[in-house]
Parts: structure tokens; C-alpha cells; sequence
């Protein structure tokens, strides 16, 4: 993933249980949003994470992502992301 990639932050925006603070609680933890991905449910169950959460971390609604990358494309949308 670049960081011109919004996939994975539209992932995260979108998971159950996780709002801002949880965001910026994981990237700190884990130091980017691949790690995140890369953890395994374990350790994010470890961190705090419910099931429902890593689930949707692990196997998003393609669906949904595919409707949000389209909301995304509009013009003037833009995703906000923290680094």
C-alpha cells in the first residue's frame, strides 16, 4: 500500500469499535496502518480490539469499500488520514 492508497484507511474508518481515538491508539502501537494489518487477531484482540472489530479488520465488507472508494473519487472528497 502507498500512502496515496486509501483502501486501508477506509478500512479502519469504517471498522465497528473504532473511532478516532482507537485509530490514533493503534497507528501508535503499531507505527503504521500495514502493521495494523499485519497484526495478527491475537495481538489486536491484546490491544483491545473485539472480535467484531478484527473481523472486519481481517475481512472487510468489499461492498461497502467499493461504495466508499466511489464517495471517495467525488470531487471535492477528501480522506483525512493521520501520520
Amino acid at each position: 500500500m502507498t500512502k496515496d492508497d486509501p483502501y486501508h484507511w477506509l478500512i479502519l474508518n469504517r471498522a465497528p469499535g473504532i473511532g478516532a481515538r482507537t485509530l490514533a491508539q493503534l497507528l501508535e502501537k503499531f507505527g503504521s496502518v500495514e502493521n495494523v494489518f499485519a497484526a495478527p487477531a491475537g495481538e489486536l484482540r491484546a490491544f483491545g480490539l473485539d472480535d467484531k472489530s478484527i473481523k472486519y479488520i481481517l475481512s472487510p465488507d468489499n461492498n461497502t469499500l467499493v461504495k466508499a472508494e466511489e464517495w471517495l473519487k467525488q470531487d471535492p472528497t477528501q480522506l483525512l488520514t493521520i501520520d
